[in-house]
């Protein structure tokens, strides 16, 4: 199938509907009480290449992650249930000849009860994170998880730990898929973020201890205007998307954010 410049066109809307829907934002945590928030980073990187051996395809593809939240019972800041939504994908703008394919696409419903101060606050929830395929190339897991933050007017700390509820790896008939998604990803991940008046460089890294493996990504923005931010991106490590759990990558991307 092969997507028309009209497409295209359609999708940038889709940011566009985010921006206004959601307002001004500076910081991810910082957005008051809105029926449509942000929650994680929502960017779009025009220009991604990857050293990922999955799939045939481009090195060099567009990668975007679109992730919002909704209040459902609360203020719709602290003391709030809330219900959201992400989705990461890798589309494959450049590869004319195979017809320009979605290589692949993460899947990431959650729900969780915000709790806490302005400073000091914790998230506890469930999430569920797949990539929509059948075996073997299907990967998904299900966890429980707390996640406390930390908030100033220049470092953002926020650790995430968890309890892995199921997954549809270490199966032992599928030898692609013999190894466990813990084995990789551990059981919690850090994200720390510097704020100045015109960068912020945020890096998110996981580590299992007992396996020696794990991730490394880090943000960097520049503002453009007071909803845009000119961001690059690094990854280094195993579990870039699902498909790539247990394969160890290197990702480097540019394009724009409008959150962070």
């Amino acid at each position: 199938m092969r997507y028309p410049g009209g497409f295209i066109k359609l999708f940038m809307r889709l940011f566009i509907f985010i921006i206004l829907a959601s307002g001004s934002v500076c910081a991810q945590e910082e957005q008051g009480i809105k029926l449509i928030q942000l929650h994680k980073f929502n960017y779009i990187h025009p220009f991604s290449y990857t050293t990922s051996k999955k799939d045939t395809g481009k090195r060099t593809e567009l990668k975007y992650q679109f992730s919002i939240r909704i209040p459902l019972f609360g203020d719709g800041n602290r003391n709030t249930f809330f219900g959201a939504y992400s989705q990461k994908s890798l589309w494959q703008v450049f590869d004319k000849e195979g017809s320009r394919p979605f290589r692949e696409t993460n899947y990431n419903p959650e729900v969780f009860y915000r709790t806490g101060g302005d400073n000091f606050f914790t998230d506890i929830g469930y999430a569920h994170e797949s990539n929509g395929r059948e075996d073997p190339e299907s990967r998904s897991w299900d966890i429980l998880y707390l996640k406390f933050y930390m908030i100033s007017s220049v470092l953002n700390f926020d650790l995430k730990i968890w309890h892995i509820l199921a997954e549809d790896q270490g199966r032992p008939d599928i030898p692609v898929k013999t190894q466990k998604i813990q084995d990789f990803y551990g059981f919690g991940e850090l994200r720390i973020t510097a704020k100045l008046d015109w960068l912020f460089i945020s890096t998110l890294s996981r580590y299992n201890f007992s396996k020696k493996k794990g991730a490394w990504e880090t943000d960097v923005s520049f503002p453009m205007t007071d909803n845009i931010f000119l961001t690059f991106q690094y990854f280094l490590g195993y579990g870039d998307t699902l498909r790539d759990y247990n394969n160890f990558t290197s990702r480097y991307g540019v394009g724009v954010m409008l959150n962070r």
